[in-house]
């Protein structure tokens, strides 16, 4: 199985009702990118971060703050982030734009493979 076709399998995951999962879901996303060494399409990335969108939304914190990781991480492995970014600007709060433009623009402070949770009180 190759990474497209285990990460449309875990899409389908993120819907899941229980909350744990669809963090689980976010959190393997963000381990295949990280260990991927395979060479993905450019609308495989906007796929992927079109399907975690609605993640920025869940009534849970955690699967929010993790869906929001999960975006910085997979633009950051991307070779065109900021394109991929405002193309998803509008979907986005402000807030939420700037924290991941920071998070994009700044790599040195945030190696690929850490985690930093973002909250509300966040700032860039």
């Amino acid at each position: 199985m190759d990474t497209q076709e285990l990460l449309t399998m875990v899409f389908a995951r993120l819907k899941e009702n229980n909350w744990h999962m669809r963090e689980e879901c976010l959190l393997l996303i963000q381990m295949v990118f990280n260990s991927s060494t395979e060479e993905l399409p450019g609308s495989f990335y906007e796929e992927t971060v079109e399907n975690m969108i609605e993640a920025l939304d869940d009534q849970k914190p955690k699967v929010r703050n993790t869906a929001r990781e999960t975006i910085v991480n997979v633009l950051r492995h991307y070779s065109q982030p900021m394109q991929l970014l405002n193309t998803i600007q509008p979907l986005l709060e402000k807030e939420l734009y700037d924290y991941m433009l920071f998070r994009i623009q700044n790599p040195e402070n945030f190696p690929r493979n850490s985690y930093t949770p973002y909250t509300e009180d966040s700032s860039v």
